[in-house]
């Protein structure tokens, strides 16, 4: 990536993509190398290319980062091996209710060694009990990180939706629709009234995510998941040719300062690349960058973009 970003560029994020704590172990070791900031610049979104990188210069540090990273995997495999060998976590009697405000992204780890990432504004129920997980999604979205166990298999309730299995790594979102994106594992989908009571189980497998054909909301479909579902836990979110009203509006989700456009005919433009999604001033200069305008900040609770 430091010497020929564009050419490495879709071949990492498969390999981010393709086990789960990659994402994390990648950010985590540029930023414990010094000078990591200056190694992996991010491309400006009117950029084709990053900055060139002095290939002399960066070789020592990208040494150091693979030994680095070699340690991180190991250590990862080792602490994984072990929470697998602990056993059965203890029953939880009482259902534990999670729930965050409108922006707020927070991790949550449960007694078996699982833990959860609600996006803002999610609220769901965790049952533990020695014969199952189950949780009941009632809004938002959640990340779930959950250990294969046979003898517990796990239920997650979105709606009127469910879906089965026995773990593995997977978004399920509840907001109007059921949105579920598959990253490790196999998860079977159970019809409901949505789908038509005649229709068969559905299964998802890693590298997959389901989603509501266009005007046909009682037909889903399964389409290939991109890396940019698997960002939405970190701050920066790549985007690749996006409406610039859909940046809009998932930015706005996240902050109580809320982007706007002048002209709404601008939200039709397509924007791309990496954006601290949760900062709304971040994203507001990124597109005003983008579409060569400015921002309106006169009012303290909204940016306003006008070109």
């Amino acid at each position: 990536m430091l010497d020929e970003p564009e050419r490495h560029r879709a071949a990492l994020a498969r390999w981010l993509l393709a086990k789960p704590g990659r994402r994390e172990l990648y950010d985590q070791l540029f930023a414990s190398v010094e000078d990591a900031s200056q190694a992996m610049p991010m491309p400006a979104l009117d950029q084709a290319k990053p900055a060139p990188i002095d290939r002399v210069s960066r070789r020592p540090l990208v040494a150091a980062a693979a030994a680095f990273l070699l340690l991180l995997l190991g250590a990862s495999t080792y602490l994984a091996v072990s929470r697998s060998d602990a056993g059965p976590a203890q029953d939880s009697t009482q259902p534990l209710v999670l729930s965050t405000r409108p922006g707020e992204v927070r991790l949550e780890r449960l007694d078996d060694g699982s833990h959860l990432t609600l996006d803002g504004d999610t609220r769901i129920t965790v049952h533990l009990a020695s014969g199952e997980r189950r949780f009941d999604l009632a809004r938002g979205r959640v990340r779930f990180v959950l250990a294969s166990d046979p003898r517990r298999p796990l239920l997650v309730r979105a709606g009127d939706q469910s879906v089965s299995g026995t773990g593995g790594v997977f978004d399920v979102a509840n907001n109007g629709r059921l949105a579920i994106v598959m990253f490790k594992g196999r998860l079977e989908l159970t019809p409901h009234s949505a789908f038509g009571r005649s229709s068969q189980p559905l299964w998802l497998r890693s590298g997959q995510k389901l989603a509501f054909a266009s005007g046909q909301p009682s037909h889903p479909s399964v389409m290939p998941a991109s890396p940019a579902d698997w960002q939405w836990t970190n701050d920066v979110k790549s985007f690749d040719d996006v409406p610039i009203s859909d940046l809009i509006a998932e930015a706005n989700g996240y902050s109580p300062v809320k982007i706007s456009l002048a002209d709404p005919t601008l939200g039709q433009r397509r924007i791309f690349g990496d954006i601290h999604i949760r900062d709304a001033n971040s994203v507001a200069q990124a597109i005003a960058t983008f579409l060569g305008a400015t921002i309106d900040r006169s009012n303290p609770d909204q940016l306003v973009i006008r070109k």
